[in-house]
Parts: C-alpha cells; sequence; structure tokens
C-alpha cells in the first residue's frame, strides 16, 4: 500500500491549489471568460480530488491514470482556457507568478507520477533554462532567462554566469527576492547542454536546497 498521504506530488499540488486560491482573484484589468461562481466550483473540485488521492493509498500508475487525476486536469484546462488570458495579461506581481506555477504544478501532475517521488522536487518540474540576459541586483544576480516557450526571471546569488549559459532550474514556488519575484532557482553553477524548456531527470542533478525549501513550503500546509 503506497503512502499517498505522504507523496510529494500530491504535497506540492496541494500547495499550488492553496496558492491558486489565495491568488486568482487578485485585481486584474481583463475580464475572465469563466464567472467566479465557476472558478469557485472548480477550485473546489480540485480540492476534493486532492484529498481523493492523498487518501487513496494508491499506487503510483494507477493514480497517474485515476479519475481523480483526470478530474483534475480537466479541471485545470477550463480554468486556464477561461482564465488564462486574465492572467496573462490583466494580473501582474506575484498573484500572476504564483497563479501560473500553481497551473504548471497542477497540470502535470499525471506525468510526474512516472517519476519515483522520493525527495519533494519530484511534486514539480526541473526544467532547462538558457539565460538571455543578467544584470547585478546588490549582492544578487537577475536573469531573464529562457525556458523553451516562455522566459523566466531568477534571482540567484550564484556568481560567474552570463548569458547564453545553460541551467538547471528549479520551478519553485514563486518569492520575492530583494524587491523582484523570482519564478524559479538555479540548481547549481554546472552548465548544460539540453534545450531550453526540457524537463530534466532530477534524480541525476544536486536539488538538496531546492528539496529543503519545498519541504519548509510543504510542511506550513
Amino acid at each position: 500500500m503506497a503512502e499517498t498521504d505522504k507523496d510529494p506530488r500530491i504535497l506540492a499540488a496541494e500547495l499550488a491549489h492553496g496558492k491558486l486560491m489565495d491568488s486568482i482573484f487578485a485585481k486584474s484589468t481583463v475580464r475572465p471568460d469563466l464567472s467566479k461562481d465557476k472558478v469557485n466550483t472548480i477550485l473546489s473540485n480540485i480540492e476534493s480530488q486532492l484529498k481523493s488521492m492523498k487518501y487513496s493509498y494508491m499506487e503510483q500508475a494507477g493514480l497517474a491514470k485515476s479519475e481523480m487525476a483526470m478530474s483534475i486536469l480537466n479541471d485545470i484546462k477550463t480554468l486556464f482556457e477561461g482564465y488564462g488570458k486574465a492572467i496573462r495579461e490583466g494580473m501582474l506581481g506575484l498573484p500572476r507568478a504564483n497563479c501560473i506555477w500553481a497551473i504548471n504544478v497542477l497540470g502535470n501532475m499525471p506525468r510526474r507520477f512516472s517519476n519515483t517521488g522520493a525527495k519533494p522536487t519530484h511534486g514539480i518540474d526541473v526544467i532547462a533554462i538558457q539565460i538571455r540576459n543578467i544584470s547585478k541586483s546588490g549582492e544578487l544576480w537577475v536573469t531573464k532567462s529562457s525556458a523553451g516557450r516562455t522566459d523566466l526571471t531568477i534571482v540567484t546569488n550564484i556568481p560567474g554566469l552570463d548569458s547564453g549559459d545553460g541551467l538547471a532550474a528549479a520551478l519553485l514556488p514563486p518569492a520575492q527576492v530583494g524587491g523582484v519575484i523570482s519564478e524559479a532557482m538555479f540548481l547549481g553553477a554546472g552548465k548544460i547542454d539540453e534545450p531550453a524548456g526540457d524537463i530534466l531527470d532530477v534524480d541525476g542533478l544536486d536539488t538538496k536546497e531546492a528539496d529543503g525549501i519545498l519541504y519548509n513550503e510543504i510542511s506550513k500546509l
């Protein structure tokens, strides 16, 4: 019997749901195509399905194809179709970043059941990025980095990085660092050759710091 009540993929999804609940109705200059009642129904159903998964004690192969996981996936698709433009174009700051992060975590949860679920970063995506530009901000560096189809702002204290560098980055919950919203964290200064946006196997990477940050977030649930 699987310990689904401790599964980091489900716990990360619960964290994402909470951040989505806190952020989705932030002030926006774009009117979404979904009513507030419809969004509340979607969020309530996601919460219910996550709770069912958490205490199902099913093996991960079954969870990946379960009605619970598919229900969450369909709800996230509906939410993104109706609210995606409002999030991308009308929201600002941490609410926008949190919504984008949460939709990624929840929408890709079924895929993550193909990993071992042995550590917190198995509950999020670790991706290849390429730095486009970098600037100094006090004791930190602010990078604009390509993640394939999208760009990320990543604040780091790693010295010696340069435009064009390819690195591994963990998509941790967005955080305000030195007055800038950072949307991910570099997993060290080691260069990689994988194309920007590719999902990386975390088992081959040093994720201790990222695991600790995510564990602390999950522990607050």
